[in-house]
């Protein structure tokens, strides 16, 4: 297998369903979609390429970081771990809409959120808990200004 194609293939699909998250309407049979069948996708490539090539690395493992360095010297290896990547970014940005609907979050805030989960992951999940706490932080203190005293 040719694993720097396989690796443009993992991308493109991914930057398709983003693209959808960000830009379509959130109907639930598209959120659906990309929790069982993109998501769930990722994780099959993921599980199926890390069980069926990860046992081939000699000296590799998970319990020391030159362990971990001689796994990602496969291709192979590397490949699973960027679909793992993919697979979780896209999920937390999945959980996040979800979540910014849920609390009002308007779409035009999402996207600049949305789209750092994408590159960057984690960052993207500190700015949503960032956005998320001021605007609750922000909502309470305007219902409390409103209250009757």
């Amino acid at each position: 297998m040719d694993w720097g194609d396989a690796f443009k293939v993992a991308n493109t699909f991914a930057l398709v369903c983003w693209l959808a998250l960000l830009f379509l309407p959130r109907y639930a049979w598209l959120l659906t979609g990309l929790r069982r069948i993109a998501i769930a996708g990722l994780c099959m490539v993921y599980s199926c390429v890390l069980f069926f090539f990860s046992s081939d690395v000699e000296g590799g493992g998970f319990a020391t970081l030159e362990q971990v360095q001689k796994l990602f010297e496969y291709d192979a290896v590397m490949f699973a771990a960027w679909v793992h990547y993919l697979a979780f970014d896209l999920f937390v940005g999945l959980w996040i809409a979800e979540q910014s609907q849920l609390k009002s979050i308007h779409r035009l805030i999402q996207i600049p959120i949305l789209a750092a989960t994408f590159l960057l992951g984690p960052f993207g999940l500190l700015l949503f808990f960032m956005v998320e706490a001021s605007i609750v932080g922000w909502k309470r203190i305007h219902k409390k200004a409103e209250m009757p005293t």
